[in-house]
This record gives C-alpha cells, sequence and structure tokens, in this order.
C-alpha cells in the first residue's frame, strides 16, 4: 500500500496502525462501515481516508462532491471530507456502543498520487483542514502527538 512508505515515518512503539477495518454500524450487526486505515496511539485515533486518484482533484463544497479531470473526462466522487466524517461518527458510536473510553479522534483524507492536482472551491472552508498529502501525514500524526501528550 503506498500508505505504508509514509507511515513508515511514524515510531512503531508508539502506534499501532490498521488497515481495511470493517466494524458494524449497529448492535444487531445488520449494517458495516470501513475504514482505510486507523493509526492508534494511547493519546488520541486518526482515521484515515486514502485516495489514490490522479489529474486535476476539485473538492467543490456546492454539490458535496469531488471532480476529477484526467485526459480531458471528468468524473465525480462523493466528497471524501464528508465521508471520512460519517465514518468517524460511525466509529464514535461504535466507541458508545462497545463501551469503550472517549479518546480524541481525528479524520483526514490522505491523497497518495503526488501527481494529482487539488483544487478547491471557494467556499470550501473548514473541511480543507482534512485533506493532506501523503508526504506529509507522519508530521501531521507528530502534531497530533504534542497535543495529546
Amino acid at each position: 500500500m503506498a500508505l505504508d512508505y509514509f507511515l513508515h515515518d511514524l515510531d512503531e512503539n508508539s502506534y499501532l496502525i490498521f488497515h481495511d477495518l470493517r466494524l458494524p454500524r449497529d448492535k444487531e450487526k445488520k449494517y458495516y462501515f470501513q475504514i482505510d486505515c486507523l493509526v492508534l496511539h494511547s493519546s488520541f485515533w486518526v482515521l484515515l481516508e486514502v485516495k489514490n486518484l490522479s489529474g486535476d482533484l476539485y473538492f467543490d463544497h456546492h454539490f458535496d462532491q469531488m471532480k476529477r479531470t484526467k485526459n480531458g473526462i471528468d468524473e465525480t466522487f462523493p466528497d471524501p471530507v464528508n465521508q471520512v466524517q460519517q465514518q468517524k461518527s460511525y466509529l464514535d458510536s461504535w466507541f458508545t456502543r462497545n463501551q469503550l473510553p472517549k479518546i480524541p479522534l481525528y479524520s483526514l483524507v490522505v491523497l497518495t498520487n503526488h501527481k494529482s492536482f487539488i483544487t478547491l472551491s471557494p467556499h470550501y472552508g473548514k473541511k480543507a483542514a482534512h485533506i493532506i498529502r501523503a508526504k506529509g501525514l507522519a508530521n501531521k500524526i507528530q502534531e497530533f502527538s504534542t497535543i495529546h501528550h
């Protein structure tokens, strides 16, 4: 996985990393949600939605979508920031349902293709703080560790 290269910079004694988790959304285990990557630290967790898309990526706040233009062809995808925030909500509920202590939980969309060109709509706002390139991921996670000792 392209992400592993960048996560390798984290201290392996301080973090546990889980890929491709599938957890139940409800008590009856009828519905599930999927997490690309979950990074665990003793003081906080980081939920990662990983996108390895090339081309020009445009994050559109108005329609809650991401548009990719590649080789003159436009494609739309659901907004990955909304997706990771929904997963965070499901994980919070999972904590509560399983009587686990609340721990700070961060969510990020990680763009692993260094050739993608990212543009945000003018009013994308605070959601932009959840988008990061893979190259800066370890530093971002270490920032969280300075907040939560």
